[in-house]
């Protein structure tokens, strides 16, 4: 995977460069979501990995795909990947992107793992004590986990929080043997 991110890397950065310049940085997230979702097509991966199909030909079937939402540097990049045999590696140019747009925003995605859905008022919260602790904006991502029994798992890039039941009935195991 790390040699993944490797090659990944310098595209995401000149994606996000570009959308910078341009002060599109939420069209590319769109459209980088787009192409990820192409891409990942069990068809479409099968033409990726066949070295008779022709780099332009590929790079032609994804740009139709892509359609009016592909605006010129979009296509562009499809077919600098497509050059460099690394259109499979969108799907980590774009969580590297979104990455770095977060970064560059102050912008942090936290995700929030719970036993029953939580109210809006407890939801607000979470966003307010998230802001205060991590010093900028929050996104929560809910997810709804019958298994913890009861609690909340918050999880900030690599930081985790784990008050669930599940979480204390697994330290407590682990104390006992």
């Amino acid at each position: 995977m790390r040699e993944l991110v490797t090659l990944a890397r310098p595209y995401a950065n000149a994606v996000l460069q570009m959308a910078r310049e341009a002060d599109t940085l939420g069209e590319w997230s769109e459209r980088l979501a787009l192409l990820a979702a192409i891409v990942v097509d069990p068809a479409l991966q099968s033409l990726i990995a066949d070295p008779r199909v022709p780099r332009a030909t590929l790079a032609d079937l994804v740009i139709d795909v892509g359609g009016s939402a592909f605006d010129e540097g979009a296509r562009n990049l499809v077919r600098v990947l497509t050059d460099n045999q690394r259109l499979a590696l969108v799907p980590v140019v774009w969580r590297l992107y979104e990455e770095e747009r977060a970064r560059a925003q102050r912008r942090e995605t936290v995700s929030v793992r719970t036993a029953y859905p939580l109210d809006p008022t407890i939801q607000d919260a979470i966003t307010k004590a998230m802001r205060a602790r991590l010093g900028c904006e929050v996104d929560l991502e809910m997810e709804v986990d019958a298994s913890l029994i009861g609690g909340v798992v918050i999880r900030a890039g690599d930081r985790v929080l784990d008050a669930s039941v599940k979480g204390r009935l697994g330290q407590l195991a682990r104390a006992l043997t």
